[in-house]
């Protein structure tokens, strides 16, 4: 333990004597890392969020399938035509990221995963300005797909109310004579009761299957029609100018190069230590005889 001790007290006496060049060493580190990283380019990165529409109580589409799409070469091809870019469609895809966001609840003592409804886009350039503009083409061009999308599907649904329409006042217009002829029937003495009781049946059938469709229109009329029920894909957050960049980060750098300026700083300062030349220290009794025998000589000379 005593031997641990002198070498732990050597070091530090050596640390202490180099001291000028350990923190001299470090504090160059430090401050070539902050001129690099003024240098170095900027990433900037903006984030966006796309809520799936919905219609008729689904999915307007799948957010996975939104995901890949905003990822296909094609889409980003696109994006890359409309904004000039010279970077090839590979590294657009690097600057681009979408994915679907998973929504996990807890039913009971399982975790109940639900079906992603958001998709979550990232988006990096080497400025403000750019990083901003490629976010708006992006969501811009994916939100129109979707609009036409959820306007197709809207026609579709019309269409069927269309013909719903058609079909319940053709069937209102049967139901009308089937009414008629019902009552010239009940009274005409000549006509017996169970033929009533068939033609009041057949009545009874008309206007359940009336019913029926009735609810089927006014269904397919708040589902794809109200504004809780059915809207298109969109943006959650608008899209803002990003104040600062993600990389290169200042502190991380700083805390790097101070790390690795101490760790250099300590190796030149026990590196020239080593080089030095060492003090010869000689005993006290190795004195005295060294003394001895130069005073032996001395009379030996003088015989």
């Amino acid at each position: 333990m005593a031997d641990q001790e002198v070498h732990l007290i050597k070091y530090l006496k050596i640390v202490w004597r180099r001291r000028y060049i350990v923190l001299g060493g470090t504090l160059l580190c430090i401050i070539l890392a902050a001129v690099v990283t003024y240098f170095l380019p900027k990433t900037y990165e903006l984030e966006a969020q796309l809520e799936v529409g919905i219609i008729h109580e689904e999915r307007l589409n799948n957010p996975i399938v939104v995901a890949a799409t905003i990822n296909s070469e094609g889409f980003l091809s696109k994006i890359r035509s409309q904004l000039g870019l010279k970077k090839t469609v590979k590294q657009l895809q690097k600057a681009v990221e979408a994915e679907p966001v998973e929504i996990i609840t807890r039913a009971g003592r399982d975790l109940d995963p639900r079906r992603p409804r958001i998709v979550k886009i990232r988006v990096r350039a080497n400025s403000p300005e750019r990083t901003l503009e490629l976010a708006r083409a992006v969501t811009d061009e994916i939100l129109r797909r979707e609009r036409q999308r959820f306007d197709d599907q809207q026609a579709y649904f019309k269409q069927q109310l269309v013909e719903l329409d058609q079909k319940i006042n053709e069937l209102n217009k049967e139901l009308a004579q089937m009414k008629k002829d019902y009552n010239r029937f009940a009274l005409n003495p000549s006509v017996g009761t169970p033929q009533i009781i068939l033609y009041q049946k057949n009545v009874q059938e008309q206007e359940s299957v009336i019913q029926a469709m009735s609810y089927s229109y006014w269904t397919i009329k708040t589902k794809s029609e109200a504004p809780l029920n059915a809207y298109p894909t969109r943006l959650i957050e608008d899209l803002v100018l990003p104040e600062k960049p993600i990389s290169p980060v200042l502190s991380s750098n700083l805390l790097i190069a101070f790390s690795i300026g101490v760790v250099l700083s300590l190796i030149a300062a026990f590196t020239l230590e080593m080089a030095r030349p060492s003090e010869i220290i000689i005993p006290v009794d190795d004195e005295m005889m060294v003394e001895a025998k130069a005073s032996h000589k001395s009379q030996s000379a003088v015989r």
